[in-house]
């Protein structure tokens, strides 16, 4: 005896297996959320962890860069080279931002969302 094509079955067995398939379709629902969520999940995890980088960073810059000006100005007082001693902290910030630069400069990972096999 060959299987029954789907025109074959009857309406009991039709609604006999509707349950199996509801659960189904629900189970594989719930498996492409899941996968979805982490996606999610993982990339604010990344976007939270730059932006407080980011605020460090920022919190360096803001207390260097006035540092670096009061001791060129006081340097000038001194009679020294306020240039040397400016640049002295001056050049910490600008080898955070050409990391930056080359870090960002690298091509972007495969951002798209994760795909569940049904």
């Amino acid at each position: 005896m060959s299987a029954p094509s789907n025109d074959d079955r009857s309406l009991f067995t039709l609604v006999g297996e509707l349950p199996d398939r509801v659960s189904d379709l629900v189970r594989a629902e719930l498996d492409q959320i899941k996968a979805e969520i982490s996606y999610k999940l993982k990339h604010f995890g990344i976007g939270s962890g730059l932006f407080a980088a980011a605020a460090v960073v920022g919190i360096f810059l803001l207390f260097m860069v006035p540092l670096a000006l009061i001791i060129a100005r006081d340097a000038t007082r001194h009679g020294r080279n306020a240039w040397a001693w400016g640049l002295t902290f001056i050049w910490q910030p600008v080898i955070v931002g050409v990391v930056y630069l080359v870090v960002r400069s690298r091509p972007p990972k495969d951002r798209t969302a994760p795909v569940v096999n049904r």
